[in-house]
């Protein structure tokens, strides 16, 4: 069994304990002679995930070469806004 897989079950029995003792993080770690701060960095990790598969994209597809570029549409001016004559 790898070191990390034995290491990653002693620090989830650990934690177990812990949220079942009530004891505040510093007593805890005091009485079973562990740093707070590897406590810590344990207690607050997000858990891995235990093995995902790699995923597999699909080969690019090969687009086709242009000759030139796109054409372009032009842009028609704004309509012209008649002049108001004012009431009198």
């Amino acid at each position: 069994m790898p070191r990390g897989h034995i290491l990653d079950l002693r620090w989830n029995a650990l934690l177990s304990d812990f949220r079942r003792c009530g004891l505040t993080h510093a007593e805890f770690c005091r009485r079973r002679g562990i740093s707070i701060h590897s406590f810590r960095k344990h207690l607050y990790q997000t858990p891995r995930p235990q093995s995902l598969p790699t995923p597999t994209f699909p080969p690019p597809q090969a687009s086709p070469l242009r000759s030139s570029p796109s054409p372009s549409l032009p842009i028609p001016p704004p309509p012209a806004v008649a002049p108001t004559s004012p009431s009198n």
